[in-house]
């Protein structure tokens, strides 16, 4: 998983079977930093995440989504982490809006949903047609979701454009 923090760098998480490190990458010049996060719970595993602007101050909380429909808050000054709740979905990547809305992806089942960025809780949730077993990320840009999808073969990647006002989801580029 990988989140832009506005500030001029990439937090991407990196690894597998049990052991994630999240690394910090400077976009400027790309050299990486291991992030150490404070207070990482037991057992987190592997997790998704994305940068959203914060309610009632200036900045941005990074959030973590992990496989277990844990949702989790880091402040990134400090980098300490805190649990906000249990969600809807199973897993999912994140992403967040420029009037501070949090959304997560499943791609197992193709479902987006607003978290509520206290609680957890689904506030709202649209159903896309794009879904896939392999690799995805996700992105939120000029109103529409960006689903980017490669199946497991890695024989073709797909971008579809979830459009949340018409409820449709188109492909954007196949190859």
């Amino acid at each position: 998983s990988m989140a832009i923090y506005r500030r001029g760098y990439a937090w991407v998480s990196v690894g597998g079977a049990g052991v994630v490190k999240t690394v910090n990458v400077r976009l400027a010049d790309l050299q990486c930093k291991e992030v150490v996060l404070n207070n990482v719970p037991v057992g987190m595993g592997m997790y998704g995440m994305g940068f959203v602007k914060n309610d009632s101050s200036t900045g941005e909380s990074l959030f973590l989504h992990n496989f277990s429909s844990y949702l989790f808050r880091v402040e990134p000054a400090t980098r300490d982490v805190s649990l906000v709740g249990r969600s809807s979905l199973e897993m999912a990547e994140l992403t967040g809006t420029g009037d501070g809305k949090l959304f997560g992806y499943n791609p197992g089942t193709g479902v987006i949903a607003r978290f509520d960025k206290t609680t957890g809780a689904s506030l709202e949730t649209y159903r896309t047609s794009a879904v896939n077993g392999g690799a995805y990320a996700f992105a939120h840009w000029g109103g529409d979701f960006w689903i980017f999808l490669r199946p497991l073969d890695g024989t073709t990647s797909t971008v579809y454009r979830y459009s949340p006002a018409t409820d449709e989801t188109t492909i954007a580029i196949e190859d």
